[in-house]
Parts: structure tokens; C-alpha cells; sequence
């Protein structure tokens, strides 16, 4: 699990100041608890939510730019932050670089105003994607968990989704070779002409496409990334399938909002310091030598220094279900089995 967090949050350390919040993640079975798993999701995002908000008022302040970044669960809590906090919000629009929901569906149908990238220097967007095997049409794992009870879906935020290419960052279903492949983690290092992808039937009406599909049999060692349990599903290795090619679009989309920003004469106000950990449902994992966001693989340029860093990034952890009981980390505050209280410390 700790795994997981370092590959996925430190992505973004060589642009951004990374924060990421502590907050009641739901586990696996309350997708399938109907009003009560609701509730509970609704509470999970509730801390997002107000972790986010303490985010815009105390750190990523002075008009500076921001990144939204999650996976799976996270990933879903981060759309709804855009769909209920930021797309309502004209000078937030302003300052959002780009948001990196991974790992659920998404469709052009999802947000009011705010579009999916075309292209790798677009700002003001988002991206997504769901990693499979081209041998099946879409992740299980990666539906926006609509998981129904009595036929109701607990999330779903689109009937038409669709994947950006991250060798391309666009759109189209034309395959893009492992020469464009930046750099996967594999075994702590950045290796790079890994996997080439392509995107699947994007936006098809029947709901059956919108995954980014690669050919396990293009490289030695692909299956390392695979789901236990199903070879075919690349679901948790959204971010570390892609690594290299994030990061350096993570630095060409700030880049280029500081250069659209400094165009309409707006100016960001200097760059913030880290977060300490003085408000308890905080934790700045950037600002911790040995916090999993602070990492880099071999292979990669240095995390940036705080006063350098040019944008904030808030990121939103997935479902974390390896190794709860054993770890007896403070899982169920509430006593419903329906939660499991994490943060990047904890894993």
C-alpha cells in the first residue's frame, strides 16, 4: 500500500508542493451497502472536501495555481470536488492547471465547463484513464465503482467514458508506440520504451470502451502491474504504468499556465512553504524527507525545493485494503465497517 501512495502522490514532486489529506476512506464493501454505503461515501468525501478547502486558505494561497490529482476512490472524490467546489467557482477555474482523476470513468458529460485535455499544454482541464489489457473492453475496477444495491449505482459520473492517451495526451484511438513511452516504475527505477497504449472505443454509446489498452505481450514483465486476480486489469498501476510521461506533463501544463497567466497580466504571488502538521487532518507528505510523496525513482530528476515549486498539488489516495487488519490502523471510527481511516503516513 505504502508502495502505491509513494508512486502515485510523488508524481508530482518535481513541479508541485504535494498535500494530501487524512480522511475516513471507505472501504470496498460499502459500494455495495446502498443508503448506508452512501452515507458513509458522502462522509469520506465530506473530509476531502474540507481538507480541500483548508488547502485553498492556508497553503495554496495568493492566487497560486493548483493540480487535483487521485486514484480510484480518491480519483472519485476529485470529481466531485470539480463538479461541487471548483466548476461553480470562476477564480478557481482560473487557477486549475489540470486535474488527474485516474482510475474512474469520466465523460465529456461529467462537467458543465470544465473540458477534457486535448492536447499536453492544455490548462483548465482534465485528464483520466484506465489501464487494461486489450484483450477485454474495460476495467472492472475502474467504473466509477458503480457498484449497484437494488439496482441504485452508489457513483457513477458518466454512461459514455473515455481515456486520454499519456503518450500522446490526446484522444484518438490511434495507437502510439513504446518510443514515446517516457518511463514506468519498475523495481524503484524509471524504465523507460516499457508499453506502448492506445485508447478504446472513447465515448462509445453502449458504455462498453473508454479504457486505455496496452499489449501484455509487448514487453517482459508487464504483468508485474496486473490486479491479483485478474491479469488483464492494470487498474493500480494507472500512475506507475505512466510515471515519466506524468511527470514531465505535470511541469509542460504549469508551464504553460504561468505563461497564460503572465500573458493576461494576473499575477501569482510568490510560493508558499510546506504545511506543518500542526492541523490534525493534515499531513504535507512533501515536507517529510521520508514521506512516500517526497520520493523519486533512480532514474529521475530531484524532488522540487519548496520555495522553487510553482504550484500546489492536492492529492487523494485510493482505497487502501492491503494489510488493514494486520496494521490495526484506526479503521472503523465509527464502528460500521464501512470505513478505514488512512493517511500517507499510515501506509
Amino acid at each position: 500500500a505504502r508502495d502505491v501512495i509513494k508512486e502515485q502522490a510523488s508524481v508530482f514532486n518535481g513541479t508541485c508542493n504535494v498535500y494530501a489529506p487524512k480522511y475516513r476512506a471507505v472501504v470496498l464493501k460499502a459500494y455495495s451497502k446502498g443508503d448506508q454505503g452512501q452515507a458513509a461515501y458522502n462522509a469520506a468525501f465530506s473530509d476531502v472536501c474540507d481538507a480541500f478547502k483548508a488547502f485553498l486558505s492556508r497553503w495554496c494561497v495568493d492566487n497560486r495555481p493548483f493540480v487535483l490529482a487521485g486514484h480510484g476512490q480518491g480519483a472519485e472524490h476529485v470529481v466531485r470536488l470539480l463538479k461541487e467546489v471548483v466548476e461553480p467557482d470562476a477564480s478557481l477555474l482560473k487557477r486549475l492547471v489540470c486535474a488527474y482523476p485516474l482510475g474512474t470513468h469520466i465523460g465529456n458529460d461529467t462537467f458543465k465547463s470544465i473540458p477534457v485535455s486535448s492536447a499536453a499544454a492544455d490548462v483548465g482541464c482534465w485528464v483520466t484513464w484506465c489501464t487494461t489489457s486489450n484483450q477485454i473492453a474495460m476495467s472492472d475496477n475502474c467504473d466509477g465503482h458503480v457498484a449497484k444495491h437494488n439496482g441504485k449505482a452508489i457513483v457513477q459520473f458518466t454512461r459514455r467514458p473515455i481515456s486520454v492517451n499519456p503518450l500522446s495526451w490526446r484522444l484518438d484511438r490511434k495507437y502510439v508506440g513504446k518510443g514515446q513511452h517516457l518511463g514506468a516504475i519498475v523495481d524503484g527505477k524509471v524504465v523507460p520504451n516499457f508499453v506502448g497504449a492506445v485508447c478504446h472505443k472513447n465515448g462509445a454509446q453502449d458504455g462498453m470502451g473508454g479504457s486505455l489498452q496496452i499489449d501484455p505481450t509487448e514487453s517482459d514483465g508487464v504483468e508485474q502491474f496486473a490486479l491479483s486476480g485478474n491479469a488483464k486489469d492494470y487498474h493500480s498501476a494507472d500512475y506507475s504504468l505512466w510515471w515519466m510521461n506524468i511527470r514531465h506533463n505535470v511541469a509542460e501544463r504549469v508551464n504553460a499556465w504561468h505563461h497564460q497567466i503572465m500573458a493576461n497580466s494576473v499575477q501569482s504571488q510568490g510560493y508558499a512553504k510546506y504545511a506543518d502538521e500542526s492541523n490534525n487532518c493534515w499531513y504535507s507528505v512533501a515536507s517529510d524527507v521520508e514521506g512516500p510523496a517526497s520520493w523519486v525513482p533512480d532514474g529521475a530528476s530531484a524532488c522540487v525545493e519548496s520555495d522553487q515549486a510553482k504550484c500546489d498539488a492536492f492529492y487523494v489516495h485510493p482505497t487502501i485494503v492491503m494489510g488493514w487488519l494486520s496494521r490495526q490502523l484506526n479503521m472503523d471510527p465509527d464502528e460500521t465497517g464501512l470505513f478505514g481511516m488512512v493517511s500517507a503516513r499510515d501506509v
